[in-house]
């Protein structure tokens, strides 16, 4: 996969459409360079044939999203919008392992329009990324005053040592 198409990927991956997911993901494969598409349909391939014995080796189409997603379509920056975007990293892969057949059998007919996004029925509201919703605890600070204060606590410690 090459950077320069990472972003349509992660998008066609984004849309609720099944459809147009396997159309884009379709077209976008052969605008890999001829090169990267070998190697990929060879690494997918082998992804397919391992995936033919998932109930003993557990490696199902998703499993193989988990792996590979983040390597075969590593973001170009590491950054929090690349680190959200994994998920349909993996989702990517899991359609060309589902869907290698079709994938691979030729490109996108040249007749058909390229897939075009659904239109979004409700408007997208952002939130702000949060780690945790719990609230901020008041942080207690333990200090003392003076110096003096400070070496008769140490000197305490010390006798209670001895």
């Amino acid at each position: 996969m090459t950077y320069r198409l990472h972003k349509e990927l992660v998008s066609a991956a984004k849309s609720d459409n099944l459809d147009y997911r396997l159309g884009a993901i379709h077209s976008l494969v052969y605008k890999l360079p001829e090169k990267n598409r070998e190697m990929l349909e060879l690494l997918i391939r082998h992804l397919v044939n391992v995936c033919e014995y998932s109930k003993e080796n557990l490696m199902t189409p998703s499993n193989m999203g988990v792996i590979f997603g983040p390597t075969l379509m590593r973001a170009q920056e590491d950054t929090v919008a690349a680190m959200m975007n994994i998920k349909f990293q993996n989702i990517v892969v899991e359609i060309l392992i589902e869907h290698f057949v079709k994938i691979y059998s030729g490109p996108p007919e040249e007749s058909a329009a390229p897939p075009v996004p659904p239109p979004r029925v409700t408007a997208r509201r952002h939130k702000p990324i949060t780690i945790s919703k719990r609230l901020l605890r008041e942080r207690t600070v333990f200090y003392t005053s003076s110096l003096d204060e400070s070496e008769a606590i140490l000197t305490g410690c010390e006798s209670i040592l001895i």
